[in-house]
């Protein structure tokens, strides 16, 4: 197939590219094809090709899913993708993403508006960063490599009824990351997963607010933690868990610090 621009924001997303440049797409009209985004990041689009920092986009909407499922290699990962405050309109619908068994160098989500992700068994050289996104649905990362840290602070998490982050079996070189803040609060509804994971750091949800009162809010069996697990309260950024906290058999080099947290588990045993 072949591409080229359709409306003015695909127009300027192409100019941007050719100049090794960040696409600023604020107030340009139309939308981005999410094909259109693929096809960049597999090197399809005759005479346009990424610079070395990958695929950066700022303020665009985005239709359609974003299929990379089973796209590049460890010896050959697609460029990093870093799509900031997308789909973020009220008319929008959320930015869809099905990376399952893809390698990239990295993942830069921040402040974006997602849907369900599904990923499972990604490999990222780097790290993953979900800092405010808003994603409603999974967000699974079950068996995924990730060569650096996965950082949702000030995120919005929310899978009712079943896990809004799920990271089971994962290998996570750096830590997990889900502090909150008086400026950028993290809300998860749903449980985290973490179950058998291997983290190199620490597991910090200090000032984050996790939900999940019919079930597990927070769950690592079996995790293997090099750091510590941190989920410190203050005045300022107090950290409130509805539901359990599960650590069965995990191995966690460093403390477990709960200090000024709210615990609760209404439902539990």
């Amino acid at each position: 197939m072949a591409w080229s621009a359709e409306n003015p924001a695909e127009e300027s997303l192409l100019a941007a590219v050719a100049k090794g440049e960040w696409a600023e797409l604020a107030g340009k009209e139309g939308k981005l094809r999410a094909g259109l985004l693929c096809a960049l990041l597999l090197g399809q689009v005759e005479g346009v090709r990424l610079p070395p920092q990958g695929l950066r986009v700022r303020d665009a909407t985005v239709e359609g899913e974003l299929d990379l499922e089973g796209c590049g290699s460890l010896e050959a990962p697609l460029p990093a993708l870093l799509l900031w405050r997308c789909n973020r309109g009220e008319d929008d619908a959320r930015l869809t993403l099905r990376l399952r068994r893809a390698a990239m160098r990295f993942l830069d989500l921040n402040g974006s508006r997602i849907g369900a992700m599904t990923a499972s068994f990604l490999r990222l050289t780097d790290g993953l960063d979900l800092r405010r996104a808003d994603a409603e649905g999974e967000v699974g990362l079950i068996g995924a490599s990730i060569g650096g840290d996965v950082e949702a602070s000030g995120a919005t998490l929310s899978n009712p009824n079943g896990a809004a982050l799920s990271m089971d079996r994962a290998s996570i070189s750096g830590g997990v990351f889900l502090r909150g803040s008086k400026g950028a609060a993290t809300l998860v509804t749903g449980e985290i997963r973490l179950l058998r994971a291997s983290i190199g750091g620490v597991v910090d949800a200090s000032g984050a607010t996790l939900s999940n009162p019919n079930d597990a809010a927070l769950s690592m069996d079996g995790a293997s933690i090099t750091g510590a697990v941190f989920l410190r309260g203050s005045k300022k950024a107090p950290t409130l868990v509805t539901g359990a906290i599960r650590l069965l058999g995990a191995s966690i080099g460093g403390d477990v610090d709960a200090d000024g947290a709210t615990l609760s588990n209404p439902n539990g045993d």
